[in-house]
């Protein structure tokens, strides 16, 4: 019975339910073996909410974000995409995550970047004109190497108001010459 038990609460762990404990029945091998599950529960419960805290954390930094910041995969599939991206490209993080590069970006200049750093090791940096041709971006590719092998991180930059006020420093100067 206290085998069937304990079978049964590893059944439940394994399904993801990290709140089951048991009440050791005894003290010989059985109990001893059922204090250690209550155990390693409790601290993979632990782990688990640590995760979480650590994870919401860093999803409301990407979502406060200025700058876009998306990942993608040695495959070429974006694996990760913020709002900030998601804006400044035009596209929803449906249309991105899991797709590739060419699909999600849609701009020769930033598939090329990604084939580049892929291609080389090295971080690299392009100017693009949005596809409306509206925006002026910087992006910069980045390998993310020890951390996520094979992984690329994009980092994109609007400097659209950066160039009209250079425009309008330009056309100043003209004028007053």
């Amino acid at each position: 019975q206290p085998l069937e038990e304990l079978t049964e609460a590893a059944r439940r762990v394994a399904a993801g339910d990290l709140h089951t404990t048991l009440l050791p029945s005894s003290r010989d091998e059985i109990g001893q073996l059922t204090a250690a599950f209550n155990t390693m529960t409790g601290r993979l419960r632990s782990q688990f909410e640590s995760l979480e805290v650590e994870r919401g954390k860093l999803a409301a930094v990407l979502a406060q974000m200025t700058d876009g910041v998306s990942i993608v995969d040695g495959g070429g599939k974006v694996t990760l995409i913020n709002p900030a991206a998601e804006r400044m490209l035009k596209i929803q993080g449906e249309q991105a995550i899991g797709h590739s590069v060419a699909e999600a970006f849609r701009q020769i200049q930033l598939i090329e970047l990604w084939r580049k750093t892929r291609d080389t090791g090295l971080p690299q940096s392009v100017a693009a004109d949005s596809i409306e041709g509206n925006a002026f971006l910087q992006a910069v590719a980045t390998p993310l190497g020890g951390t996520l092998q094979g992984s690329i991180l994009l980092l994109f930059q609007d400097l659209t108001r950066l160039r009209r006020l250079e425009g309008v420093r330009r056309d100043f100067i003209a004028n007053i010459s």
